[in-house]
């Protein structure tokens, strides 16, 4: 039995699908023994807590061979006698850590911290096991992005430096999934709950498809399947959440009154387009201006960002002003704020190592045509990853991999209605072919919803496993 239930709460929380930071820092001396997880002290999560080092195989194939050392964090429940099934967190990005999440979650969701261990692990290549940056100078600075998001040189020269020190081939969900199998056997826990956000909700689905007879339940939230092509697919929710902030203003008294054209004023500025990249103004993060080439590709992948969370209410003033005043203002300066991750201190490289894998090669030049009918974003996104991926080291995923996931385990699926990213349309697929899960859509939420509400019924599912006993009256029906 399927069902979807539509919340009536905005909930408060949109996490990003990029750009998560590492804020947490657990104080432990990191060339401590592997293998071995000590009393620590952990930034924002309350003690009892404990931290470790676990060494893996870079390559599992070779054993013997150069290791990966990943990070560690297990927040102990607080109850005197706690259920044995943790919870695992998996982080979104593909790159975030999930370590530094551990501030947000265990206090977010107290009940869940006193009934059962919370257990952070950081993925192979990102936070602090091994984190792959290429936090390295762009060939031109931040201007470097427009019309490209991964400068060639820049990528290119990350790629030199990481393959000195990384086999970047070695870098995909599949092969991170069976780290986390390996450490979490070692910390003695037979059954777990696996919990991810974003990409986390794609390393959940792919564990428990290698790894079913350690799963209590899976929980994911802004889900992206690994029979998805993320990048490429994922553009149609940009049309969804494009109408959902349009109609959403023609709708409202304020709103409408004070841009009573946002409809075919933004579609005028989607016209400057036709003729290519329009000049513009910016401002860069050190506070400079510069003038730029702003391209469609780059006013595309600003609007999607708008829609992650609260900025989405920005689209009409900011539309209304460009109208007016004919400059970019707003969409321009956070298509800065928005990209300059690439270069920064997020693990770039092992985001590059999972999409470059896993769902560039499935992208055909057929199949990126077929998403360019008109779409704001289109194939645009996916193409400037293909670009980069050209330049990176690669091997194909198992032949299996872009298969729908089938577990006949339980699963609770939550999405946002007005989610850019991983639409809801995806949840509610996945919730077709599982025979045991529920799917719950937020209305007016975005990517990865957070709330009282929600997390109240999320934990209700840790304690029962029962995606179909779930009650969702906080919702209002």
């Amino acid at each position: 039995m399927i069902r979807t239930v539509r919340s009536r709460v905005i909930l408060a929380l949109a996490m990003p699908l990029l750009g998560c930071s590492d804020v947490s820092s657990p104080q432990e001396d990191p060339t401590a023994e592997p293998q071995t997880l000590r009393p620590c002290t952990v930034d924002g999560v309350s003690k009892p807590t404990l931290c470790g080092w676990y060494d893996v195989p870079e390559n599992r194939a070779e054993p013997t061979g150069r290791m990966v050392r990943l990070r560690v964090v297990v927040a102990k429940a607080l109850n005197a006698e706690p259920a044995p099934d943790p919870i695992v967190y998996f982080e979104g990005g593909p790159g975030g850590s999930s370590i530094g999440v551990a501030p947000f979650l265990t206090n977010e969701m107290p009940g869940a911290r006193a009934r059962r261990d919370m257990v952070f692990i950081d993925q192979r290549g990102t936070g602090a096991s091994g984190k792959l940056t290429c936090n390295t100078a762009l060939p031109s600075g931040e201007i470097s992005l427009f019309g490209s998001l991964f400068p060639p040189d820049h990528v290119l020269a990350c790629a030199t430096r990481l393959s000195s020190q990384a086999d970047l081939a070695q870098y995909t969900t599949p092969i991170a999934a069976d780290d986390m199998a390996e450490v979490l056997g070692a910390l003695g826990y037979d059954s777990v709950n696996v919990f991810g956000t974003s990409y986390g909700t794609r390393l959940a689905l792919v564990f428990a498809r290698r790894h079913p007879d350690m799963i209590r339940s899976v929980s994911v939230n802004g889900v992206a399947p690994p029979d998805r092509i993320a990048y490429l697919e994922g553009s149609e929710s940009v049309e969804s959440a494009l109408e959902w902030g349009l109609s959403g203003c023609e709708a409202d008294p304020t709103c409408g009154a004070e841009h009573p054209n946002v409809r075919t004023d933004f579609a005028s500025l989607v016209a400057r387009f036709d003729n290519g990249p329009v000049s513009t103004d910016v401002t860069l993060s050190d506070g400079s201006t510069a003038n730029v080439m702003f391209a469609h590709a780059d006013f595309a992948y600003a609007v999607r960002g708008m829609f992650y969370g609260n900025l989405a209410d920005s689209l009409a003033p900011w539309t209304s002003r460009a109208v007016s005043t004919g400059g970019w203002a707003g969409f321009a300066d956070y298509y800065v704020q928005r990209s300059k991750w690439v270069a920064g201190t997020f693990a770039t490289g092992m985001h590059l190592s999972v999409w470059c894998a896993e769902d560039v090669p499935f992208a055909t030049e057929a199949v990126m045509a077929s998403y360019d009918n008109g779409a704001l974003l289109g194939s645009s996104l996916i193409r400037r990853y293909r670009d980069a991926c050209a330049l990176w080291s690669t091997e194909p995923v198992p032949a299996d991999y872009k298969q729908p996931v089938t577990i006949d385990l339980p699963v609770f699926i939550v999405s946002g209605e007005r989610d850019p990213v991983t639409p809801a349309t995806w949840g509610e697929a996945l919730a077709a072919g599982l025979p045991n899960a529920v799917h719950i859509t937020v209305p007016d939420a975005g990517h990865v919803p957070f709330g009282s509400c929600i997390n109240s019924i999320q934990e209700a599912f840790w304690n029962s496993a029962d995606p179909q006993g779930l009650s969702t009256s906080c919702m209002g029906g």
